[in-house]
């Protein structure tokens, strides 16, 4: 006798698709960090690297900010400003307040980032945002994790990835002292 057995080769392919963006994005914001911490050179420039992502994308964003002192106070604080910035010119040319795409991760077909939350310590629950920004000021490096309008400090960013279709997820969290994990 002969027997057949048939998988579900589609849902492991989503998994597999699925686990391996995790991977790949957690690969990313460590290489973001190691430029940071590197001082890695970009031009003439030696800037700090970040990672930009929005909800229902599909790629992930290494950016670099030649400026993260942007209120020219000699100080990092909240006031300056710690996401990317896709208006204007690049403010490693010296010509803008914009910053430089560096390098773009794209996920893996067939998985999107389906949701962005953050939380903050001491918060009851985590709030959905429509975007993240992950900057590693160096030299140390200081990490800023922020969306439009504000800003985690301290506390976490996590980013849901999922098939299309959204039967498969994977989290990929990063708190404010760097350590990224996949859940």
């Amino acid at each position: 006798m002969i027997a057949m057995v048939l998988g579900n080769t589609r849902g492991q392919n989503d998994r597999a698709a699925v686990e391996k963006s995790a991977d790949d994005l957690v690969s990313f914001f460590r290489q973001a960090r190691q430029y940071s911490l590197a001082v890695r050179q970009l031009g003439s420039q030696y800037p700090s690297y970040g990672v930009y992502m929005a909800k229902d994308g599909t790629t992930a964003i290494m950016y670099a900010d030649c400026v993260p002192d942007d209120n020219v106070s000699h100080t990092i604080t909240e006031a300056d400003t710690f996401r990317y910035l896709s208006s204007g010119a690049s403010n490693c040319t010296g010509s803008g307040g914009g910053s430089t795409i560096t390098e773009t991760l794209n996920l893996q077909t067939r998985t999107k980032i389906s949701k962005i939350t953050t939380t903050s310590v001491g918060a009851a629950s985590p709030t959905e945002r429509a975007d993240l920004s992950v900057l590693f000021i160096r030299p140390e490096p200081t990490i800023w994790l922020s969306y439009s309008g504000g800003y985690i400090r301290p506390g976490s960013m996590s980013i849901e990835l999922t098939n299309n279709a959204g039967t498969e997820a994977v989290t990929v969290t990063i708190n404010s002292a760097g350590f990224v994990r996949v859940n």
